[in-house]
């Protein structure tokens, strides 16, 4: 049997030898294909990210473009109806003004017992149509008691019900001409209260307008409805806190003049730095219409108003009046 032959450890090495730096070759070259996918990738990514930002920079500035279009048309759009809307409300104001008030009638309340159903209404209506204002300028009303601001107004209207049963006051009520439109309000809108006086002179104690009605005229309509009541010539006038603008302001707006304050303190026994007076004779009914139904203020208001005097020692009126 042949034995195996043995190479030579000479050849061995030898091919050994060649295939060493056969591999070395071989890694070396697989590193530099390595390192060249390498940074051929990066650049790829690199530019990848760049492309993308400036695809999102055109999107965004696309954007704007269309954002700067859509504000122009807005503007536009607004301007446009600024300018036409007033024209619109002036033309139709007259006959608004006309269809409002032909669907208002005026009655005078006179209850008989404190179970008299009107008198809660009247009631909710007179503290949510102060309570709409007051609670704004609490602070500057300088209220006495502890109470709050709604268990002071029903404490006042507990006087004008009193007042009422007692016959020492008249009240008229502002009423939706269908009474059966709400039930649970009877369709009033608007009350006002008054004292008769000596001959030829009325006081004003109390105008309150539903807080959701105001501006809308009611209050003057209330006034005017006076002149169907007394004669022509008739003095009235009444009090209102400082404090109360809105409602100084409407009784200015019906033609009415600030007292002065030596009226205020010595006449009728109020502080005049809390109180203002106003007064007219009989000029609601003379007042152009356009003038009886607005209660904006005149624009001089500020400068009709006078500053108070220092406070005086207060006399007690010789009769109690009822108001805010």
């Amino acid at each position: 049997m042949n034995k195996r032959q043995h190479y030579p450890y000479s050849i061995a090495s030898t091919v050994s030898d060649a295939l060493d730096p056969a591999s070395s070759e071989d890694q070396y070259d697989m590193q530099c294909d390595l390192s060249i996918d390498d940074v051929s990738l990066q650049r790829s990514v690199k530019t990848d990210a760049q492309s993308d930002v400036m695809v999102l920079k055109d999107i965004s500035e696309d954007l704007d473009e269309i954002q700067r279009k859509i504000t122009a048309r807005w503007n536009s759009c607004l301007d446009k109806r600024i300018h036409t809307t007033p024209r619109i409300k002036q033309i139709n104001h007259a006959a608004t003004s006309n269809s409002r008030f032909e669907q208002v009638v005026v009655r005078e309340f006179l209850p008989r017992t404190s179970h008299d159903p009107i008198l809660p209404v009247l009631r909710e209506l007179f503290v949510r149509s102060f309570d709409d204002f007051y609670k704004e300028i609490e602070a500057q009303l300088k209220i006495k008691s502890k109470k709050t601001l709604v268990e002071w107004l029903q404490e006042t209207f507990d006087e004008i019900q009193d007042e009422l049963l007692d016959k020492k006051s008249r009240c008229f009520m502002l009423c939706s001409s269908d009474i059966f439109a709400d039930d649970k309000t009877y369709g009033i809108l608007a009350f006002l209260t008054l004292k008769e006086e000596k001959k030829g002179s009325v006081y004003i104690a109390q105008c309150a307008v539903e807080a959701e009605k105001k501006r809308h005229g009611y209050g003057a309509h209330l006034l005017r409805h006076l002149r169907t009541i007394y004669p022509s010539g008739t003095y009235y006038w009444g009090l209102c806190r400082r404090a109360n603008l809105p409602a100084v302001k409407f009784y200015l707006k019906q033609g009415a003049t600030l007292m002065d304050d030596e009226d205020v303190a010595e006449k009728y026994g109020y502080d005049p730095t809390l109180y203002t007076g106003f007064q007219f004779t009989d000029t609601i009914g003379s007042l152009p219409p356009s003038k009886i139904l607005s209660s904006n203020p005149p624009d001089n208001f500020e400068h009709k108003l006078p500053t108070p005097s220092a406070s005086r020692e207060k006399q007690q009126p010789s009769t109690k009046y009822v108001h805010l």
